[in-house]
């Protein structure tokens, strides 16, 4: 009885939770699949049986998107996972780009949601920041292939947490392809900013992620996630200090609408910033008021550049009506 009781309550130690679709990545199970209901670890998938989409499927429907798998297991589909994106790295240009691209989209944010849970993990973050580099460097010989990706990206159900770097990290390098403001390094070095910049999300639980109502402890750590994303950052990957800083500061147009809302004075000079943060953070907010949150329904792209008229119009009129006119093209076709 005393090992019965000890392997119970050590269990949760081994297990890691993951979202069901990532079994998809594991050849074959060492230790059984849980589930966790009313408080305690249920086994619903044994090795023998083996991983199939049915289950997936039937799992994610009726039960939770949630399942935790033994820590051995664990690693096994992270390595398939990484293993993965550096093949398609090398392929990419081979072949349906539109599918190469999607497939390594989808791997490069399920690697990050491994990223967030080990934000501390170098082999992890060199993986991540590697893919995306190589996924920016090849979206700049093209840019057709971005808004299928969007769309494509979007149809993959990430967690919002997670599919919001790289939505929004799409969005401005296809504005930038279709302006001529910057050169094509400083192209790929704003994408990668704009991928990296909420990685002080990690500080946020996954169980406090979709929930319908933050607390203040919730805002407290999300107020903070700008400032920490560069703590994480800084001296463990390639970007220069000035884009940390970008990314430090990316969130200023949420004070500055927040203190519009309680219509508190809005002093001159008080939010202005270069225009590479300005881009960072326009189109950060876009793809945040226009995607769905567990405590809100997405809002319409419209009410989103009214609220960008209201942050940047005064300060950057050129690049506002730029962004206006590319959104509005961008989204014209979208479901």
């Amino acid at each position: 009885m005393k090992n019965v009781y000890g392997k119970l309550h050590s269990l949760p130690l081994e297990l890691m939770p993951i979202y069901v679709g990532q079994l998809s990545f594991i050849d074959a199970l060492t230790y059984p699949v849980y589930s966790y209901q009313k408080g305690q670890f249920k086994p619903v998938l044994s090795p023998r049986e083996g991983i199939t989409d049915q289950f997936i499927k039937q799992y994610a429907t009726e039960v939770s998107r949630e399942i935790y798998i033994h820590y051995r297991d664990y690693e096994q589909m992270r390595e398939s996972i990484s293993e993965g994106l550096t093949q398609l790295s090398r392929s990419l240009s081979m072949g349906d780009s539109v599918k190469k691209t999607s497939r390594h989209a989808g791997l490069l944010t399920l690697q990050l949601g491994q990223l967030y849970d080990n934000p501390y993990d170098d082999q992890l973050l060199t993986s991540q920041f590697q893919s995306s580099k190589n996924l920016g460097q090849f979206l700049l010989t093209d840019k057709e292939i971005v808004h299928p990706l969007y769309q494509n990206v979007l149809k993959q159900g990430h967690d919002f947490v997670l599919a919001q770097p790289l939505l929004s990290s799409l969005l401005l390098l296809n504005f930038l392809q279709n302006v001529s403001m910057f050169s094509g390094k400083e192209i790929q070095s704003l994408f990668l900013a704009s991928y990296f910049k909420d990685m002080g999300m990690s500080f946020v639980p996954q169980s406090r992620r979709n929930i319908d109502e933050l607390e203040a402890a919730d805002h407290k750590v999300l107020d903070l996630h700008a400032e920490q994303s560069v703590k994480l950052l800084r001296g463990r990957v390639p970007l220069p200090e000035n884009y940390l800083t970008m990314i430090e500061n990316h969130h200023f147009m949420n004070a500055k609408i927040a203190k519009l809302a309680s219509h508190q004075e809005v002093k001159d000079g008080e939010f202005i910033y270069g225009i590479e943060t300005t881009l960072l953070s326009a189109f950060d907010l876009l793809v945040a008021m226009t995607s769905d949150r567990p405590y809100r329904k997405a809002d319409s792209i419209y009410r989103a550049l009214e609220l960008l008229k209201l942050t940047i119009s005064k300060d950057y009129p050129k690049e506002y009506r730029s962004i206006v006119l590319f959104i509005r093209s961008f989204f014209k076709n979208m479901p």
